[in-house]
């Protein structure tokens, strides 16, 4: 366990959306853990927004020097877009 990541994430790229997700990519973040983390990552250097919607969520993250940081409860799923 020392050796893997808590929080693993990765890049989605939605080339068709519907009404629930619009196409645009996406980061998809997974707490593998069962314990509370916080994360911290850097947006692609084409996103130029301020903040970014946490999808089925309700929610925005804002944007800090062009990094997110969010907390994730235990095995706790965020994705994080469209961005822009």
């Amino acid at each position: 366990a020392t050796l893997e990541s808590s929080i693993i994430s990765t890049l989605l790229r939605a080339s068709s959306g519907n009404d629930l997700v619009p196409a645009g990519d996406y980061i998809l973040a997974v707490n593998n853990t069962e314990r509370r983390q916080v994360y911290s990552f850097v947006l692609p250097a084409s996103s130029l927004q301020t903040a970014v919607l946490v999808l089925g969520e309700s929610r925005a993250v804002e944007l800090n020097q062009n990094r997110i940081q969010d907390s994730f409860d235990a095995y706790a799923v965020h994705v994080y877009g469209p961005l822009r």
